[in-house]
């Protein structure tokens, strides 16, 4: 039932003040033991909701269709990951602490990454979507990505998509995945280690954000409270592209060499 109080768009009570409403941060604490780390996505989110369920609270789902506010969906935790952690050992702090949650909205059945910081130093949409062109294509887009532009290093970074999946891409010999081989941070975790997704990794579209917040992404999701890249772009002015803003849970434009954070998506 819609409760006058906490049933807005954005985060501020009948005072002004913000206030979170992401439901496991302030009712039923986030999962905070490792889980799902092998199998089928489906024996992943077993083990999850096994381990992250303490005196009958499950911590591993959000059921938006009973909690929500405005009609949001459920939500299921895949994994919680952290580095040389085993199934079953405590994990919480979030990213600060190496706790990495990925998430499926059961709705669309998208899988969510955790956030791609680059070690605090955030992505251009270039690094983040994974283009970058062999040819000067400045005159097309204002913004290009090939190398000599300065948006993509010479060997270009691809955040989302596997590096090896879109070798050659554009006439690209070689990308690469920030893995710590290119002097970012390690991202892979973020990704809970997460493989054989059958159809892999993408950075997310507008329309799976509009989804994803319809479904109530912003009360599910942990490290949710800034901007993050879309592959979507502007049509009227080919050098900016989309960001899902997320303490309003609306879009903006911004050109593509502007620093945002990433979310990946894959099945």
């Amino acid at each position: 039932m819609p409760n006058p109080l906490v049933d807005i768009d954005d985060r501020f009570s009948d005072t002004g003040v913000p206030a979170k409403r992401n439901y496991l941060e302030t009712v039923k604490g986030r999962p905070d033991v490792v889980c799902g780390l092998s199998g089928s996505n489906a024996a992943r989110i077993t083990d999850c909701a096994t381990r992250n369920t303490n005196a009958g609270v499950n911590k591993a789902i959000w059921e938006g269709s009973k909690y929500g506010q405005g009609g949001e969906g459920d939500w299921k935790l895949v994994t919680l990951y952290k580095a040389s952690a085993a199934e079953g050992d405590p994990c919480s702090g979030g990213i600060a602490s190496g706790c990495y949650e990925v998430w499926r909205d059961e709705r669309t059945g998208l899988t969510w990454s955790d956030s791609h910081t680059n070690n605090g130093n955030n992505y251009n949409w270039f690094q983040a979507a994974g283009y970058s062109a062999a040819t000067d294509t400045s005159a097309v887009t204002s913004y290009d990505g090939s190398p000599g532009a300065g948006y993509q290093p010479a060997v270009p970074i691809s955040v989302c998509a596997d590096a090896t999946a879109i070798a050659c891409l554009n006439g690209i010999a070689t990308y690469q995945n920030p893995d710590g081989t290119n002097g970012t941070t390690d991202e892979r975790p973020a990704k809970g280690d997460l493989t054989g997704l059958s159809r892999g990794w993408r950075l997310p579209t507008r329309s799976d954000w509009s989804l994803a917040e319809a479904n109530g992404v912003r009360m599910v999701l942990p490290n949710m409270d800034t901007r993050f890249w879309s592959m979507s772009s502007l049509s009227r002015f080919r050098s900016r592209a989309w960001f899902f803003e997320d303490e309003l849970g609306s879009f903006g434009t911004d050109t593509r060499d502007i620093l945002y954070l990433v979310r990946c998506v894959g099945r």
